[in-house]
């Protein structure tokens, strides 16, 4: 980038900056999922950097903007569902030159649990360089927090990015975390990392040109790249996706994958995924092709001089920063879940998300236990198999004609081949090798059920123990706390960073 166009990027930034005011309406847009409605009003207030930077830094709910109230009774609540960017270029004019700077698009959907969705009094949104931390604050009208049962979609526009700089964005739900150490935990927020690409003028050479892109690190040990395609003007198109993994060589791809642009695509953005990762850090490189390379005339990169344009020798490359990619043997996978009371029909209805299809754990064993468990002995468990040839990533279970009382749930996933040496699928890696192991659990809060009507006289199809000797009472004790012990170890070692 020149001098001057640095300095225009500079004002324009600085101009951007500088036009809001502390608290003005809304700009972040809600759409209703299933028919792509707007909604208009449910954000009320939108607070910029310089009232969201100093809660930042502590995350001290008394560093809040003052118009944004919460009572110690609000409990923080579920981290947004889903987090993707959609990257573009914003159109500048300056002093009677079109230029162009990069810009972002964020998309999130409010958390899982109905409770947390209704209980939502807004977003933190967050993203960040190595240089500076940028936020938004948005506040929803109190008055019509009825629409937030529904399934919605937010939108927000990032107008201007720095070229060439890595970001990591950040979502939080409002009420966020009560403080520094509980924001910092990956269970509270959705994040992607991106790289911004080139700021482009009526100057710019095609030669010089980079893509803007954004990656995510999914569960089943793969990494999925997003890039932006050119303006139809530049029309570069594709592109060597190079993964460089730190254990392999930190000069040698270890995976590529060349991608190019269906012909007639309307697509502005690429994406390629790489899967079958092991447990390391990983970085990836992206080079712009030309298919015509060096073909005088026909060349794609090129590069303007005195005496007209001439090929370039090859096309820009950007590279992200390494990436962690953890692995999770199928031993210690623990089925991800959320909960909804149906207070009319005094029921617990329970999504299990389905296992990545590498581990292949398909059946399910959920445990509901009752606050007087110890005095009751009063346990109900259901069986869950996953359809065969579902495309659906989770599936339902109900709990129904339950007292007016509190309930934990434990779900663990069953191996159908338990302690089978070489067919086993809840295996873990050893200093031998795979070694069978038992499925991890996972358990809820305690959930609160307020029946409004009486339950029916059939009495539910589920599997039901009542004990009361001494004997099986201690029996049951130590399992529970052998399970409980399992839980906390599970924590200790993939959460303990964040802890």
């Amino acid at each position: 980038m020149t001098l001057r166009q640095s300095l225009i990027f500079g004002y324009v930034l600085l101009a951007s900056l500088c036009a809001f005011s502390t608290s003005h309406p809304c700009t972040l847009k809600v759409f209703e999922e299933s028919s792509g409605d707007l909604i208009e009003d449910l954000c009320l207030e939108e607070y910029n950097d310089s009232d969201c930077r100093p809660f930042l830094e502590h995350f001290s709910r008394s560093d809040l903007p003052d118009g944004f109230f919460l009572t110690d009774d609000d409990d923080s609540v579920q981290r947004p569902e889903s987090l993707d960017l959609t990257f573009s270029m914003e159109q500048v004019n300056q002093k009677g030159s079109k230029s162009a700077v990069p810009a972002v698009r964020v998309h999130w959907s409010p958390p899982v649990a109905e409770t947390s969705r209704n209980n939502a009094k807004g977003y933190l949104l967050i993203w960040e360089n190595s240089i500076e931390v940028m936020c938004r604050i948005f506040q929803f009208d109190s008055n019509k927090t009825d629409l937030l049962s529904n399934k919605l979609r937010f939108q927000y526009q990032i107008q201007y990015l720095d070229p060439g700089t890595n970001y990591q964005v950040k979502v939080y739900s409002m009420p966020p975390p009560k403080n520094l150490k509980e924001s910092q935990k990956k269970s509270t927020f959705m994040s992607l990392d991106m790289t911004s690409g080139s700021f482009i003028t009526a100057n710019s050479n095609p030669a010089k040109w980079l893509p803007s892109l954004s990656t995510r690190v999914l569960e089943e040990g793969a990494i999925e790249v997003k890039i932006a395609l050119s303006s139809s003007h530049f029309n570069l198109t594709q592109f060597k996706v190079m993964l460089i993994k730190r254990s392999y060589d930190v000069k040698i791809a270890f995976q590529e994958i060349i991608y190019k642009a269906p012909p007639d695509s309307q697509d502005s953005q690429a994406l390629v995924k790489f899967a079958n990762l092991d447990n390391d850090k990983y970085k990836l490189v992206i080079r712009v092709i030309d298919p015509f390379h060096k073909q005088v005339g026909k060349c794609l990169c090129w590069v303007k001089a005195t005496k007209g344009r001439y090929c370039a020798n090859s096309c820009q490359r950007i590279a992200t920063e390494w990436i962690m990619v953890p692995v999770t043997d199928p031993g210690r996978w623990i089925p991800p879940w959320s909960t909804r009371v149906i207070k009319e029909k005094g029921a617990i209805e329970v999504k299990i998300g389905h296992s990545p299809p590498r581990f292949n754990l398909t059946q399910f064993k959920l445990y509901l236990f009752k606050r007087d468990f110890y005095e009751k002995m009063d346990v109900t468990a259901i069986s869950y198999r996953e359809p065969p040839g579902s495309q659906k990533p989770e599936g339902l279970v109900y709990f129904t004609n339950l007292d007016n009382d509190e309930y934990q749930i434990v779900i663990q996933a069953i191996d159908p081949f338990h302690r089978q040496f070489g067919k086993c699928l809840c295996w873990i890696k050893g200093p031998a090798g795979k070694q069978c192991n038992n499925c991890a659990y996972a358990t809820t809060d305690w959930i609160k059920v307020s029946a409004d009507v009486p339950k029916e006289a059939e009495e539910p199809k589920t599997e039901r123990s009542r004990n009361s000797s001494p004997s099986e009472f201690n029996t049951c004790i130590m399992v529970t706390g052998l399970l409980t012990l399992q839980i906390m170890m599970f924590d200790l070692a993939v959460y303990g960073p964040y802890m």
